[in-house]
């Protein structure tokens, strides 16, 4: 039953009562009335019975006048009240009579009244002719005579017992309208109890199953809110499609969620990279209580073999976007850090982007660049919370540095600062998540600089997600947290420096010396060495530039892990290199290059600001103690 039905019933229940509260009410009322009817009435029986026995006393008191008078104007006015008594005389008995009719108690009373009246009026006749007739005499023997004396009783009686009996019905009738009264005072009385408690009850019974319905559907909110699916609520009142509008909600956020965390997923590196020197652990945890993934991240990525970019970030919200800001703003870095890894500009940089892309997010973020060689870590912060470094001899410090947030100010500048790391010490990244658990920031670094010290030496398989465990053991995320733990084990052998050679290439000599020297350095540092293949290669990328981009040219031979590379840099016109098409053998040119690509194991061309650069992976393995000792 619908909530609303379920109020209309609830509503007249006290609707009920109150109608049969006016029923009776009305019949008190009436009751009261009637009452007060039945006294008037009364009044004017006992009130009229006075008139008619007042009328008989007029003509009584007129007849004695006529007697006594001496006048005749007085004799003569005795006589016209006799005669106006007379005249009102049946009116007046009459509407006694009336009164009295619908009485059957007064009848009786009635009927020997009138008799007796009638009698009466008779007599006073008599007694009028024998006055008028001056026969005084028999007026007074009429007087004495036993039947006068007997009618004077009987008229005095008639007269009481008709106000006797119209007392004795208005006392009955005011008994029973005073019983009446109370029956129905206290019926209204227990309608009113029972009205108000059969009201409160429905109204109990009708809040307590709401109150429950409601408590069940808050209780369901609470499992969306924590990710669990909504119980079902029976019934067809607005709760039940409420809550089916719950499943339906969970149903679609369940599908936006799994779709967001597996963007997160991919935009995160699914792996760490294996760095000769380094102890690199993550963990990565999402909210409990928020069924939308964030936008927090970590990295670690090569910048060169003695050099380690790290970046630590946490994109304000929560959802699809976020996790696609999240992961531009990652690859920014990346991309930002390749062109310049200096932290600084590297965050400058990514916040002109972010302004210009993606307006309504603010990510706050850590970059540094970690060199493997002197234990040199280069960084800077853009409103993140700061690392912690962990020394080899247990102290824990906070890395200082500001920054503000990016997505704020295009031009704000961002400071590169610097720390040096010793072989056992390492640095702990984080985002908000871990500290901001019980909503107190200083606790929870506090918290979080105690976790660390004692797990950061001991045999955890995994530092980060031990102090996640850690932190998370009592209480639940109310935000996702990232945490990356980057642990110097001991520093990298200094790298061999690549040898450099710069000439013109208008100045044959110049060119012949520079190709000599190189050859020179592969025949001395390896016996086996595909020397005729460096010597091709060479000569025929010196010739290329002579011809193609005459002017200064520089040539470097360094080393990529166990590559050997040879760079020709020139500031001539552009040009491409067809490896895979077959060159004209009638054409003047193509050849040479087409040769190159056949004997090495690849070449590129880049076009750079100054002009071309060609890089050449040589055929054959030079031992980096040839290098030894710098270059011409």
């Amino acid at each position: 039953m619908r909530i609303r039905t379920q109020t209309v019933l609830l509503s007249l229940v006290p609707l009920f009562f109150l109608c049969l509260l006016f029923v009776l009410a009305f019949v008190i009322v009436n009751k009261t009335v009637g009452v007060a009817t039945w006294s008037q009435h009364s009044a004017q029986v006992v009130t009229q019975n006075a008139e008619v026995t007042n009328a008989l006393g007029v003509m009584s008191q007129a007849i004695g006048n006529i007697a006594t008078a001496h006048k005749a104007s007085a004799k003569r006015a005795a006589l016209a009240r006799y005669h106006r008594a007379l005249a009102t005389f049946p009116s007046q008995l009459r509407k006694l009579q009336d009164l009295t009719a619908q009485e059957p108690p007064q009848r009786l009373p009635m009927a020997a009244y009138k008799r007796d009246m009638n009698v009466g009026l008779v007599l006073l006749a008599e007694y009028l002719r024998l006055v008028q007739a001056h026969q005084m005499q028999r007026v007074k023997a009429l007087g004495t005579q036993p039947y006068v004396t007997k009618l004077s009783n009987d008229l005095t009686r008639d007269f009481a017992a008709i106000n006797d009996t119209q007392y004795r019905l208005l006392q009955a009738r005011q008994d029973q309208s005073r019983r009446s009264q109370q029956v129905f005072g206290v019926a209204l009385l227990l309608c009113c109890v029972l009205g108000i408690a059969l009201t409160l009850l429905a109204a109990f019974a009708y809040g307590l199953r709401v109150v429950r319905r409601l408590h069940d559907l808050a209780a369901n909110a609470q499992r969306m809110a924590s990710g669990e699916a909504p119980l079902p609520i029976g019934g067809s009142d607005e709760i039940a499609e409420l809550n089916v509008a719950y499943l339906q909600m969970t149903r679609r956020m369940q599908k936006e969620h799994q779709i967001a965390a597996s963007l997160q997923r991919a935009l995160l590196p699914s792996s760490m990279p294996v760095v000769d020197g380094l102890r690199i652990d993550t963990a990565y945890l999402p909210a409990t209580l928020d069924t939308e993934v964030g936008g927090d991240w970590y990295d670690v990525f090569m910048l060169s073999e003695t050099c380690v970019g790290i970046s630590v970030g946490d994109v304000a919200g929560h959802g699809l976007k976020a996790a696609s800001v999240m992961g531009t703003t990652r690859q920014a870095i990346r991309t930002a850090a390749g062109i310049e890894p200096e932290p600084g500009l590297v965050l400058a940089h990514v916040n002109r982007a972010l302004i210009r892309d993606e307006r309504d997010f603010v990510v706050t973020s850590f970059f540094g660049t970690l060199n493997l060689v002197d234990g040199t870590l280069r960084y800077a912060i853009a409103g993140h919370p700061s690392p912690l470094i962990v020394r080899a001899d247990r102290s824990i410090e906070q890395m200082d540095a500001t920054g503000l947030i990016l997505g704020v100010d295009a031009g704000a500048a961002f400071e590169t600062r610097e720390v040096t790391l010793e072989p056992g010490s390492g640095i702990v990244l984080y985002t908000d998540g871990i500290i901001e658990v019980e909503r107190d920031y200083f606790k929870g670094v506090h918290d979080l600089e105690a976790t660390v010290g004692e797990i950061y030496h001991g045999a955890a398989e995994n530092i980060a997600e031990a102090i996640q465990q850690r932190i998370f053991a009592r209480v639940q995320p109310r935000d996702d947290s990232a945490v990356l733990v980057v642990r110097l084990l001991h520093l990298s052998r200094q790298a061999t420096p690549p040898r450099v050679w710069t000439f013109d290439s208008r100045t044959p000599l110049s060119a012949r010396r520079v190709k000599h020297e190189v050859v020179a350095v592969v025949k001395a540092g390896t016996a086996d060495a595909d020397v005729a293949g460096v010597e091709l290669i060479l000569g025929e990328l010196l010739s290329n530039v002579a011809r193609h981009t005459p002017g200064m040219a520089e040539v470097t031979l360094e080393w990529k892990g166990d590559v050997p590379l040879l760079h020709v840099r020139d500031n001539g016109k552009p040009f491409e290199v067809k490896a895979t098409t077959q060159p004209d053998l009638l054409a003047e040119s193509g050849r040479g290059l087409f040769l190159c690509t056949a004997i090495s194991s690849g070449i590129t061309v880049e076009r750079t600001r100054a002009g071309n650069h060609v890089t050449a992976v040589l055929p054959m393995l030079i031992p980096a103690a040839i290098y030894a000792g710098g270059g011409v």
